[in-house]
């Protein structure tokens, strides 16, 4: 039998065989190794540890909780059904004796890279290899520079959005982690993460990331969500503990970073810069950099580290471009759509922040075209007293991770909504006919993506009920829009009939949207 103690001296007696182990590094002279251990859990029952391991030892620890340690006795299985969920992590082992000899032989252990962990799989049948933390961040990290020190350590803080999507994604945070630490000469700065998860267990592997993060990294403070939040409700809840952290909510600087993209190392060092230049004058409400590096094509395997992103523009052919605001700061008319600045640009006085997360309207802020408000509202001229300096960096700076979409990521992802469904079903359809109802629920929810962006971002700080004029200009745009990228938009606008019907189709689709962000209608 094995025994497993607890802090305070107590012990837990498991019956027999359930475990399973993964070599990390082993040395003959005692038969020691290192590895990950995963319970099996599949049906309720415990899969079988091959052969006698009742002269071992060792630990075992779960998602950052205490040690628990296991004695000379046969294999546990008790305790940890009922301490582990699947998908939890399991840490660090150090088994010795002829457990050490058994995780050797595991046949299941075999081809995981030396050093690595591993998550119980969503059957509870296998290990999956897991990247540690460790092994990603550096292991010292530096002082602050004397710059950041004359500027002030807590004078300007990082507000981190998070939504755990899949499993590559909690990969990709612990890379952006990775790229925070590395901040020359500066160090890490302050980081508020605000996160959430699809389902349990990438809640629980995600919680074992950040607790090994925030161990690593004395900034990060991180915020667990009980349900999914838009990306500025995560925003409004870093801003807010962070003012609650630092004890006030003015008289310091704050940026922001995605979950999945990657810092240049002289990210933060480059904004000091910009901040130090403004100086105290209380007009300039932002400095924003003018671009930054963005996928362009799906690059395999994934960029993980700074350097990958300085190869691949260096390689050119398109594949990872940096991007100029030029055209946009001069009010050009025609500017690219992947030359738009994007909310990561900007770093902002917490005052003003403050101000825009107050006057948002809550459906605005849940609106995944909040971060068009924010950029739009930032523009010099578009509120009172606001003033952005902007500055030409050195290095790229961040660089944006998703390839298939330009300008606000998540923003332009098309979903089908019950509203959508609900409209195809009340309308009678096109004069020609031809169209089935799935169509016409895709074209709503086409139009609706592409009108509900426009009020929010032509709202001022201050929004008001767009003006009956303006949201039927917002409806005809939105129209030549999808004509232009859309097989489907090109079907709907041939012929001065079908014209006529899809400007009333949108302008039904648009009635949704206002009503939906908590606004009414003008004539």
């Amino acid at each position: 039998r094995v025994q497993v103690r607890r802090a305070r001296g107590r012990s837990y007696a498991w019956p027999p065989a359930c475990l399973t182990g993964m070599r990390e590094g082993s040395r003959q002279d005692g038969h020691t190794c290192r590895a990950a251990v995963a319970c099996m859990v599949a049906g309720g029952r415990a899969a079988t540890w091959p052969g006698d391991a009742s002269a071992g030892a060792g630990w075992y620890r779960v998602a950052s909780r205490q040690k628990l340690h296991i004695r000379d006795q046969p294999d546990p299985v008790a305790h940890i059904l009922g301490s582990c969920t699947e998908g939890d992590l399991l840490e660090v082992v150090e088994l010795r004796g002829s457990w050490a000899r058994l995780a050797e032989e595991d046949s299941r252990a075999r081809g995981l890279p030396s050093g690595a962990k591993a998550w119980l799989d969503a059957k509870g049948r296998r290990l999956e290899p897991y990247r540690p933390l460790d092994a990603v961040l550096p292991p010292g990290l530096r002082a602050a520079s004397a710059v950041q020190k004359a500027l002030g350590q807590e004078d300007l803080v990082c507000l981190v959005a998070s939504h755990i999507s899949s499993e590559e994604r909690t990969g990709q945070f612990a890379e952006m982690l990775a790229s925070v630490a590395r901040q020359e000469p500066a160090g890490a700065p302050l980081l508020f993460a605000s996160w959430s998860a699809a389902s349990p267990r990438l809640r629980h592997r995600a919680r074992a990331l950040l607790g090994a993060a925030e161990r690593r990294l004395p900034g990060l403070k991180a915020f667990e969500q009980d349900s999914p939040l838009s990306q500025f409700q995560h925003i409004a809840v870093s801003f807010r503990e962070a003012c609650s952290a630092l004890g006030r909510d003015a008289g310091f600087w704050v940026f922001f970073a995605d979950d999945d993209d990657l810092w240049h190392p002289r990210r933060l060092s480059e904004y000091l810069d910009a901040i130090r230049a403004a100086g105290a004058d209380s007009a300039v409400a932002s400095v924003a950099a003018k671009g930054h590096a963005k996928l362009r094509k799906e690059a395999k395997p994934r960029l993980a580290r700074p350097e990958d992103v300085d190869r691949l523009l260096q390689r050119g052919r398109g594949a990872c471009q940096r991007t100029d605001a030029q055209a946009f700061i001069d009010g050009s008319p025609n500017v690219r759509l992947s030359d738009l600045p994007e909310y990561f640009d900007f770093a902002v006085r917490a005052e003003w922040l403050g101000r825009f997360l107050r006057l948002t309207p809550p459906r605005m802020l849940a609106s995944r075209f909040c971060d068009r408000r924010f950029t739009m509202c930032l523009q010099e001229g578009r509120d009172a007293g606001v003033q952005t300096e902007w500055f030409e960096p050195e290095g790229w700076l961040y660089f944006y991770s998703r390839h298939d979409c330009d300008c606000g990521g998540a923003s332009f992802k098309i979903d089908v909504t019950d509203v959508d469904r609900q409209l195809a079903e009340k309308e009678r359809g096109p004069p020609s006919g031809g169209f089935s109802k799935a169509e016409l629920a895709l074209l709503a929810a086409r139009l609706r993506l592409s009108i509900e962006e426009q009020v929010i971002a032509a709202s001022s700080l201050e929004p008001a009920p767009p003006p009956g004029e303006r949201l039927r200009d917002a409806c005809k745009a939105a129209i030549v829009g999808l004509r232009q990228i859309s097989s489907l938009g090109r079907r709907v606008t041939e012929g001065e009939a079908l014209q006529t019907w899809v400007l009333s189709y949108a302008n039904a689709v648009a009635s949704g949207v206002i009503t939906s962000l908590g606004v009414q209608r003008t004539c």
